[in-house]
C-alpha cells in the first residue's frame, strides 16, 4: 500500500511515509555510519524493510539516501550468498524507479557490491559466463539469481541487473534531467590498476549490462580502455575483446533488423535501441479475460498516468498481483500461433514488457477483436501468471 502510493507519484504520501519511518527508527537516523551498521545487525527485519521503503520515497537529499543504501547493502556482509545478492539487486532496481529519487544515490551501494566476495565456485569466475549474453548484445529480460549452475554466478546477476538498470537510467536522464553520466563515471573509476580479478570481473559484468543498453556507441571502448586486473591472463584479455566485439556486432544486427540506425556519438533514443525490460512473467488468459480499449495513440508516453488500481508492468513483475490481475499497455506485437486457434500479444509501457497469451475460450472470444491490434493501448483483466522457464 505505501509503496503503491509513492509509485503513483504522490509526493505528499512520500513525505508522510519518510517522516513516519524516521520517527519509528529515531536511533538509527541519529547515529553515524559506523553505529548504523551495528544497529542494523540487531534490528528487526521489518524495520529494515521500512528503511528500504524510506529510501524508495526519494524525498531526502542524495547524500543521506546514499549512506542509508550503503549501510543496507553492507549489512549483507563481506561474503554474501548469491541468494542475498539476488534480493539486494531486486531492491536496488526498485529504488532506481522511485519517481522522486536520484539514481546517484545508488553509487556507494553498487561500488560496495562490486568489491564484495560472493559465495561462488572458482569455476564461475570467468568471462565465458557472459558469452551467451554478448551474443544478445547484453540484452536481458530478467534477473538470473534463482537459476541453477553457472546462471547463478554473481557476474551474470550483475550483468542482468545492469541491463535492467539501464532502462531506469534512461528515464531518469530524459524525464528529470539527472546526470546519468556522473554515475557511469563513478562506476568506471572503480577500475584501478591494483584491482584483483574477481571485483574486476564483477565491474565488467555490471557495466557491460548498463553500457550496451544505454551508451552502446561508447561501451566497447570504455571497457577495453579500463585498467586490467593484476591477475588477468592474456587469454582473459583476448576473451574480453572478443565479447565486446561480439556484443557490438549483435547490437548492430538488432538495429538493422528492426530498421533502426546504429547509435551515433550523441547517444540514442528509445526508437534507436530497445532497453532491457522486465518480462519475468507471462499473462495466461482464461476465458474470463476482458479487453478494454483505451484511446489510441502512437506510443505510451514515459510515466504515463495509469487508471487507479492498475500497476505498471514493472510493478506487476516485482510484486505480483493481489486480487484481480490488471495491466495496461500498448500492443507492440501480435503473433498467431501455428495451430491457428490461439495467439499472444506483447504489451509495453514506460517500465517494461509482458507477453499475454490467449488460449481456448479466450482465444475464440478475442481472436477477431479489433481492439487487440498492434499500436492500440488496452487494459487487460482476469489473467493468470506463468513463470518463464
Amino acid at each position: 500500500m505505501h509503496f503503491a502510493r509513492i509509485w503513483a507519484g504522490n509526493r505528499e504520501a512520500a513525505e508522510e511515509i519518510a517522516n513516519a519511518v524516521e520517527a519509528r527508527c529515531k536511533e538509527f537516523f541519529h547515529a553515524d555510519t559506523i553505529q548504523r551498521r551495528k544497529l542494523i545487525a540487531s534490528m528487526d527485519p521489518s524495520l529494515g524493510d521500512r528503511l528500504w521503503l524510506w529510501a524508495y520515497s526519494g524525498v531526502r537529499n542524495v547524500d543521506q539516501v546514499s549512506d542509508i543504501l550503503h549501510v543496507l547493502v553492507a549489512s549483507a556482509g563481506q561474503q554474501p550468498s548469491l541468494e542475498r545478492l539476488f534480493e539486494l539487486l531486486r531492491r536496488l532496481l526498485v529504488i532506481s524507479s522511485s519517481p522522486f529519487g536520484s539514481v546517484m544515490a545508488l553509487a556507494p551501494a553498487l561500488n560496495h557490491l562490486l568489491s564484495s566476495n560472493f559465495e561462488e565456485l572458482r569455476l564461475h569466475l570467468s568471462l565465458k559466463k557472459l558469452e551467451i549474453f554478448a551474443k544478445k548484445a547484453f540484452h536481458f529480460s530478467e534477473l538470473c539469481g534463482h537459476r541453477g549452475g553457472g546462471m547463478s554466478a554473481a557476474s551474470v546477476q550483475l550483468c542482468a541487473f545492469g541491463a535492467l538498470l539501464a532502462g531506469q537510467l534512461r528515464f531518469a536522464e530524459r524525464l528529470s534531467g539527472q546526470d546519468v553520466d556522473e554515475l557511469l563515471k563513478q562506476l568506471l573509476s572503480g577500475f584501478r590498476p591494483d584491482l584483483p580479478y574477481r571485483p574486476w570481473l564483477y565491474r565488467v559484468a555490471l557495466l557491460s549490462g548498463i553500457l550496451w543498453n544505454l551508451r552502446p556507441q561508447k561501451a566497447r571502448d570504455a571497457l577495453l580502455r579500463a585498467p586490467t586486473p593484476v591477475s588477468c591472463t592474456p587469454e582473459e584479455l583476448r576473451q574480453l575483446k572478443a565479447l565486446q566485439t561480439l556484443a557490438k556486432e549483435k547490437a548492430m544486427e538488432q538495429a538493422k533488423a528492426a530498421g533502426r540506425p546504429w547509435a551515433d556519438e550523441r547517444g540514442h533514443s528509445d526508437s534507436e535501441r530497445p532497453v532491457a525490460t522486465p518480462t519475468r512473467t507471462q499473462g495466461s488468459s482464461p476465458g474470463s479475460q476482458e479487453a478494454q480499449e483505451a484511446p489510441r495513440r502512437p506510443s505510451l508516453a514515459p510515466k504515463a498516468a495509469l487508471p487507479q488500481g492498475v500497476p505498471s508492468i514493472q510493478l506487476l513483475d516485482v510484486q505480483g498481483s493481489a486480487g484481480e490481475a490488471k495491466v495496461q499497455g500498448q500492443i507492440r506485437r501480435r503473433n498467431r500461433h501455428r495451430t491457428g486457434t490461439s495467439f499472444h500479444i506483447t504489451l509495453h509501457d514506460s517500465s517494461g514488457e509482458i507477453d499475454v497469451k490467449f488460449w481456448q475460450e479466450a482465444a475464440s472470444k478475442f481472436m477477431e477483436d479489433s481492439r487487440l491490434q498492434e499500436g492500440n493501448v488496452v487494459l487487460l483483466k482476469g489473467f493468470s501468471f506463468t513463470e518463464l522457464k
